[in-house]
């Protein structure tokens, strides 16, 4: 059970953690832009900013507190947060620098759906595993497996969401070196996050978990 003190402060860091992480990747991922004035100027990145921040709200008003449990995270965290930004860096400094792509709304609309594909099922994930989701790897008392949901068909549906997201983000402005950086970048540290939780989830689950893992795929059903 989480400590109703440590609660309250976490409450309290999030309070401001919050509206600075908006604030703070807003900035940074205008940079390879010239700066918000020029990134925000125009459509895609007017959208961006726009899901970006819907992103951040939503997700962290129903993920559950990250305190308690034992944390095992082993920095796969920061490195899937660098894998992230690094891909929408080199995105938007291709949209405005080298043009890779010729961009047009398809590619815009294209982005959107898959944008609201990602963050549909990382949402359903979520909401699914409930308290035992937390944004660090961590293992608490009570964990379990959980088989319904999302997680009947893939055993990490919120990182297959996540990648579906950002495939959207660089969909939306329409640059090939964005994609080149998803698959350079994104993707493994994403792979390297789910081989840090699948250890750790191992050891608290053990054969339960590994029973679990025989018969469902990591990312995508039946294939991978």
């Amino acid at each position: 059970m989480v400590d109703s003190a440590d609660l309250k402060r976490y409450r309290k860091r999030e309070f401001v953690r919050i509206p600075l992480r908006i604030i703070i990747g807003l900035l940074l991922f205008s940079l390879p832009a010239g700066g918000p004035q020029e990134l925000y100027s125009v459509l895609p990145g007017q959208v961006f900013g726009i899901i970006f921040i819907l992103q951040i709200v939503m997700e962290r008003i129903i993920q559950a507190p990250d305190i308690g449990g034992r944390k095992l995270d082993q920095g796969s965290f920061v490195v899937g947060w660098l894998g992230h930004a690094v891909t929408f860096l080199v995105t938007v400094g291709d949209y405005f620098h080298f043009h890779s792509i010729k961009w047009s709304m398809a590619w815009l609309v294209a982005g959107i759906i898959l944008v609201i594909i990602g963050q549909t099922i990382r949402i359903a994930a979520i909401r699914t595993l409930g308290r035992f989701f937390t944004p660090t790897v961590r293992v608490h008392s009570g964990h379990k497996v959980v088989k319904n949901g999302p997680y009947a068909y893939v055993r990490h549906p919120s990182y297959t969401g996540l990648l579906l997201l950002n495939l959207g983000y660089v969909t939306m402005f329409a640059s090939i070196f964005g994609y080149v950086a998803f698959i350079l970048f994104n993707v493994p540290a994403i792979i390297n996050r789910i081989q840090v939780e699948e250890k750790a989830l191992v050891r608290k689950l053990g054969n339960d978990y590994k029973a679990y893992r025989r018969h469902v795929k990591r990312l995508i059903p039946y294939l991978y």
